[in-house]
């Protein structure tokens, strides 16, 4: 089985930063654009917030991203052999 190199919480989080910073958005900006408070974004970049899945797919429609691909693991880095 392969083992999860982060929470879902925590894969959500990182990966709702890159996106947002990706297309050069403020949180002030994801915020208003998805009709959320500014600390709710703040707080589900930080990992702290166990945000419902409605909030989670407003975020991605914003970023123009599919909500499953916020849930990605990120790419493991090519072994190199010496």
């Amino acid at each position: 089985m392969t083992e999860r190199l982060f929470t879902a919480r925590h894969l959500f989080a990182t990966n709702l930063r890159r996106a947002r910073e990706a297309r050069g958005l403020s949180q002030a900006q994801l915020a208003t654009l998805a009709g959320l408070h500014i600390n709710t974004v703040g707080r589900t970049e930080r990992g702290v917030l166990n945000v419902t899945i409605d909030v989670m797919e407003r975020l991605a429609t914003v970023l123009e991203v599919p909500l499953a691909e916020l849930l990605r693991n990120p790419p493991h880095p090519e072994k190199r052999h010496s």
